[in-house]
C-alpha cells in the first residue's frame, strides 16, 4: 500500500490536481475492491470527503488487516 500511495501522490502532483474530492474519488476507484467495499460499508468513523490523509491512513490500515 505504501508504494501505491507514493505513486498515486506523484501522479496527483504531476497532473496538478488540487480538488480534494476529485483526488479522493480517483484514489478510491483505483483501490483493491475489498478495500473499496470496506470503506463503503463503514458506518462508524466514516471518512470525510475532503481529508486526504484520513483516506490514505484508512486504506493502509485496511490493507494491513
Amino acid at each position: 500500500m505504501d508504494d501505491y500511495i507514493d505513486k498515486f501522490l506523484e501522479l496527483v502532483e504531476e497532473a496538478g490536481y488540487s480538488d480534494s474530492l476529485s483526488i479522493i474519488m480517483k484514489f478510491w476507484k483505483a483501490l483493491d475492491w475489498d478495500i473499496q467495499d470496506c470503506i463503503a460499508e463503514m458506518v462508524q468513523g466514516r471518512l470525510e470527503d475532503n481529508d486526504l490523509e484520513e483516506w490514505y491512513a484508512a486504506a493502509w490500515v485496511l490493507d494491513t488487516n
